[in-house]
């Protein structure tokens, strides 16, 4: 009975109580015959086959922030480059250090939160969600405007996209509310990594490095940005998008 009550409680923090109820009443039929073992594999497989997507969405847009990470990495470093090689030609030391934009610093910001959740939602909503449909279109003109700024045709380009997109998925009631939920989740995940990085000083002086050098460091502030941005997504489309549908598909019905 115990066991029962564990494993319902452990189903239904990734699905509903009723699902979860009806699942394990289905386990301890067979669990007399079959054992402890087959009951809590049966556990296990509900629990990944209600995790799955959010596993993958997870990885995948852990892998799109390391190649933006990797990517912005050669444009700095070429831009470096191209810096001394004018230094050079003009018989300089170094040029002055380049001042950059706040909007360029926003833009860079939202490019890489929105790809992140883009990533993410494609994978556990599917195309058909709004919500996905709108991370996915501001993601790319976003990384645009982040990688071709000193490019006016591409910014002009890519500016008009965006706003057009905006436009769109605020002209309707349902669209509305996906852009309001990207805009929490964006602005949920950025403040939550922010205060990471605001207790990051005092974890470091509370947990030592291992033997090998490694702790929990600034090599794994991507995962936390990950983990925040996507947890802020599934929150903020639990939110706004899936109690809103709800309530408007039981009056239809």
């Amino acid at each position: 009975m115990r066991s029962a009550i564990v494993a319902e409680w452990v189903i239904a923090r990734f699905t509903d109580r009723e699902r979860a109820a009806a699942v394990v009443g289905d386990l301890l039929e067979l669990a007399p015959e079959r054992g402890p073992l087959w009951f809590w594999s049966g556990v296990a497989g509900t629990v990944l086959a209600a995790t799955w997507r959010r596993l993958v969405g997870f990885g995948t847009a852990y892998l799109c922030l390391a190649l933006l990470q990797w990517r912005d990495v050669i444009v700095a470093r070429r831009m470096l480059l191209e810096r001394q090689m004018i230094a050079a030609a003009r018989g300089v030391a170094a040029l002055p250090p380049i001042q950059i934009d706040l909007v360029h610093i926003v833009i860079a910001v939202l490019a890489f939160s929105v790809t992140v959740a883009a990533a993410y939602a494609v994978i556990c909503y599917g195309l058909r969600d709004e919500f996905a449909r709108l991370a996915l279109a501001v993601s790319a003109p976003s990384l645009l405007l982040m990688f071709y700024w000193s490019k006016l045709a591409v910014v002009l380009s890519a500016s008009s996209v965006l706003l057009g997109v905006l436009i769109y998925f605020v002209a309707s009631g349902l669209r509305r509310r996906a852009t309001l939920a990207l805009a929490v989740a964006l602005v949920a995940g950025y403040c939550g990594f922010r205060f990471i990085l605001y207790l990051w000083p005092w974890y470091l002086q509370l947990v030592p490095l291992s033997p090998l050098g490694y702790s929990l460091s600034a090599a794994s502030l991507p995962v936390l940005d990950v983990i925040l941005q996507v947890v802020a997504c599934d929150w903020a489309h639990w939110l706004v998008c899936d109690r809103t549908r709800r309530p408007l598909e039981t009056a239809h019905a």
